[in-house]
């Protein structure tokens, strides 16, 4: 679990990094999109690893 946690991290931070430097529109679009969804799952995965 430990790895997903840190696969979500990185993937955040790309998808973050995109919507501040990116200048594709449409990809910014996309990325403001699915960011909250790997934070949520992030965030989730940083539960279940506090858990055990």
């Amino acid at each position: 679990m430990q790895a997903q946690t840190q696969a979500h991290q990185k993937t955040l931070a790309q998808y973050q990094n995109y919507l501040q430097t990116g200048l594709d529109a449409d990809l910014r679009m996309f990325a403001s999109g699915v960011a909250p969804i790997v934070r949520q799952h992030l965030e989730m995965a940083q539960k279940m690893t506090a858990n055990r």
